[in-house]
């Protein structure tokens, strides 16, 4: 691609995601966002993290398509999903450097979204009582894109607590991060068993295991999200041992009580979780 090229394109891609009507489509430019932003990345893409944090915290009220400020920010967080999960991957030095620097810069963005959308969805949860998770969630409803605000984010912060954190956030105090997550993870536990999603979610779980894609299924999500909670503690525990140690307790508790309380004990569903 000529840079003239280049340069045009970048200038309106991410408006193009964001404003595409179909799902698909727009999963399919976010890729190629990610894959431009591995190469251009900070040098020759400047304003790329912050235009799109600007778009998840700030959504405009009215779209050019009537979108909701919840797609808004579903799509905004998906972009900056793809583009940790392509700096992730390189193996120099300078990809690793670069890859830190984007955690340490959104950070402070996808920490405070993931906060909000789990007392959204925990609302959610709350005031559906004992409605099926399908009656509850409809597909592109805004509860639904909440869910999967959840999910990607959770994904996001999976990425940073992995590998994504460099020696300046060792200094860096995560206490009232672990705190309300410690929070969130036992309230939705909470949720979970008493309504009947849970059950839901086991009787699903066959069709679950084959979904992909971005048009993802209400019971897909949950799945996902509930594995991503199980996931992020123990790479807490691996990187900030000392700053996680005393919320520890609380999701060893999580963990055990997820499987063994809220759902029927099978090699299925186990394996769903674990393999």
């Amino acid at each position: 691609m000529e840079e003239e090229e280049r340069e045009g394109l970048k200038g309106c891609i991410l408006d193009m995601v964001l404003n595409e009507p179909s799902d698909r489509v727009s999963y399919q430019l976010s890729l190629c966002v990610g894959k431009i932003a591995r190469s251009d990345w900070p040098y020759n893409w400047d304003g790329l993290f912050e235009g799109l944090a600007d778009q998840a915290t700030n959504p405009p009220s009215n779209s050019s398509n009537n979108f909701s400020q919840t797609w808004v920010v579903r799509r905004s967080l998906y972009v900056m999903y793809r583009i940790l999960v392509e700096l992730s991957h390189g193996k120099l030095k300078r990809m690793r450097e670069l890859f830190e620097s984007a955690c340490f810069q959104l950070w402070d963005v996808i920490s405070p979204i993931w906060n909000q959308k789990m007392n959204q969805l925990e609302k959610i949860m709350s005031n559906g009582g004992d409605g099926s998770i399908n009656d509850i969630f409809s597909e592109f409803g805004d509860e639904w894109m909440v869910a999967h605000c959840c999910l990607i984010s959770s994904k996001i912060l999976l990425l940073m607590f992995g590998s994504g954190f460099g020696d300046e956030f060792k200094s860096t105090d995560l206490s009232p991060f672990f705190e309300g997550f410690t929070s969130h993870v036992i309230e939705f536990r909470k949720l979970l068993r008493s309504s009947s999603i849970a059950d839901e979610l086991c009787e699903n779980e066959r069709d679950i295991k084959e979904e992909a894609g971005p048009s993802q299924s209400i019971s897909t999500i949950f799945i996902k999200l509930l594995k991503s909670l199980f996931q992020l503690p123990t790479e807490a525990q691996n990187n900030f041992p000392l700053a996680f140690t005393s919320y520890l307790a609380p999701f060893l508790d999580f963990q055990s009580n997820m499987v063994l309380n809220i759902f029927e004990f099978n090699h299925k569903f186990h394996g769903l979780f674990f393999s």
